[in-house]
């Protein structure tokens, strides 16, 4: 029944694969999604992930593998054109590639011409045709920041005769958490492991927090907001709320990083009639719009509260762990859906706050008087930072572990 299925599967993509390629190509300037230039890559290691969320989950593990593993290649494949738009920004990656919809031919092609030492699957990627390509070649498999919610596992489990010959090719997963674990498991997937959230294994520079205070105009005694990746209204409903407390709390002051820079007038607007200015003037302000990149960190280090933006209006939010890195409390708005399973775990550990616009002021209000408040959301958000900080070693190791599993090619 298993090989009857795949076979149906085969003849189907035979014919739909590449119409749909061709729609992709003419609609979207997709090319060599299905043929793409290759080469052999010496001992190469395959990475695949979906979209920009994957591959900024499995960013870091990438690095590290190059950094441990100099004399290896990395080739990533991804579905998403952002995300191999991502994923070649990656200085370690050596070649990046469109994937090919699962097509048998193109994934052949692939294997033959390029020769990974190993397959390395990012969270759900589990596909039928990339999973029996790898079996049929001795490519060993690894899941890294493997993610099962409750909602996927019963559609895997009604047809599972059909997938469990697939799975066997998989040697290692490496689950987010006891529960992912524990689905796979209950799949019947073999040698799982919790290893930890990848998206949480981060290290961010040390900064000296008088200096950088000092240096952009504050006095140590401010009191500073950070509102970071801005969106469109976000800035304006900032600029209200900064209005509602100042009279309140004069050493009040805000540093805000617009998520795009070519909107830094609209966002300067926004401010209008306020004692406002940009970081690159120089000058003291009550708030200052930051107008160069790679500076968002520092805003996170000095600030007393920081507001993850993109989440107040419908952008899907954006990374809160930063901030939690600094040990701050981390407010956001309703709209998180890029980053919901970053946020669910923050807020099960009790270090973030949801809210919606409206309440902003409320809560900002609650915050800067609740001194004890913010020490522990701050200490509670940089735990569960910790907790997964050994995630990158542990997929690392797991992917070691496969790139000396004895290779039977067909």
């Amino acid at each position: 029944m298993h090989w009857i299925i795949l076979l149906i599967y085969n003849i189907v993509s035979l014919i739909a694969v590449p119409t749909l390629a061709l729609i992709r190509w003419i609609r979207k300037g997709e090319k060599a999604r299905l043929f793409p230039k290759l080469r052999n890559y010496p001992n190469a290691i395959w990475f695949h992930a979906s979209s920009v969320g994957e591959i900024n989950a499995i960013k870091a593990l990438i690095a590290y593998s190059k950094e441990k593993l100099p004399g290896y290649q990395l080739v990533v494949s991804t579905v998403t054109t952002t995300g191999q738009q991502t994923a070649s920004g990656i200085k370690s990656v050596t070649k990046t590639i469109l994937f090919p919809f699962d097509y048998m031919l193109s994934l052949l092609r692939f294997v033959m011409i390029v020769k990974p030492r190993a397959l390395i699957i990012a969270e759900t990627e589990m596909w039928p045709n990339l999973l029996l390509v790898a079996g049929w070649f001795g490519i060993p498999v690894v899941i890294v920041n493997g993610r099962l919610t409750d909602k996927s596992v019963k559609p895997y489990s009604k047809t599972a005769i059909l997938w469990r010959p697939l799975w066997e090719n998989v040697n290692i997963v490496c689950a987010q958490s006891e529960a992912d674990a524990a689905r796979y498991l209950e799949l019947g997937f073999e040698h799982v492991n919790n290893t930890g959230n990848l998206k949480f294994a981060i290290d961010l520079p040390d900064y000296d927090v008088e200096d950088i205070r000092s240096e952009w105009g504050f006095d140590q005694s401010d009191f500073i907001v950070a509102v970071g990746s801005s969106r469109p209204g976000e800035e304006e409903l900032t600029a209200n709320a900064f209005k509602s407390l100042v009279r309140q709390y004069p050493n009040l002051k805000i540093v805000v990083a617009p998520r795009h820079l070519n909107r830094l007038r609209e966002a300067m607007e926004a401010f209008s009639g306020l004692d406002a200015a940009r970081l690159s003037e120089g000058r003291k302000a009550d708030i200052l719009v930051i107008d160069s990149m790679g500076i968002l960190n520092k805003a996170y280090a000095i600030c007393d509260i920081a507001i993850v933006g993109g989440s107040f209006f419908d952008f899907g939010g954006h990374n809160p762990l930063e901030p939690a890195f600094y040990r701050k409390p981390v407010v956001m708005g309703p709209y998180h859906s890029s980053c919901a399973d970053t946020v669910r775990i923050l807020q099960e550990n009790s270090a973030i706050r949801i809210v919606p616009g409206s309440q902003l002021v409320s809560v900002l209000d609650q915050f800067i008087t609740g001194h004890t408040l913010r020490n522990q959301m701050g200490l509670d958000a940089r735990m569960t930072l910790d907790q997964n900080a050994q995630s990158l070693q542990r997929n690392f190791e797991a992917i070691q572990e496969a790139l000396h599993e004895e290779r039977q090619v067909v």
